[in-house]
């Protein structure tokens, strides 16, 4: 249970440089997200492939894709849909406020 208390700390602080992100427009905070969560997501993975380790288990019972028992497959491809659509989400975002950033620079040294 230690191990989920650290990954539900590491993800509050994740999505709090995203917030952050998102208010100071710049694209810097996301990219711990952009690192994390392809992790999170192929221990879903792992998970579905019926590769249970203690941080897999972590990671779905944190996902919210089961309890102490063995995740239910269809639960654990509806959390792995929507944890990549989010990822593609903010991978956008990322892109988007890059390429603002970008503007700015040329505009300066304009």
């Amino acid at each position: 249970m230690c191990g989920v208390a650290v990954l539900s700390i590491c993800g509050v602080i994740v999505h709090g440089l995203i917030l952050y992100g998102l208010r100071t427009e710049k694209p810097c905070p996301f990219i711990l997200y952009l690192i994390i969560k392809p992790i999170e997501i192929l221990g879903l993975l792992g998970a579905i492939l019926g590769l249970s380790t203690e941080v897999i288990t972590s990671i779905t019972i944190i996902s919210g894709a089961g309890d102490d028992q063995v995740p239910d497959i269809t639960s654990l491809f509806m959390v792995l849909a929507v944890k990549i659509w989010f990822w593609s989400i903010i991978y956008k975002t990322y892109s988007y406020f890059k390429r603002i950033q970008s503007i700015k620079l040329n505009v300066v040294f304009l």
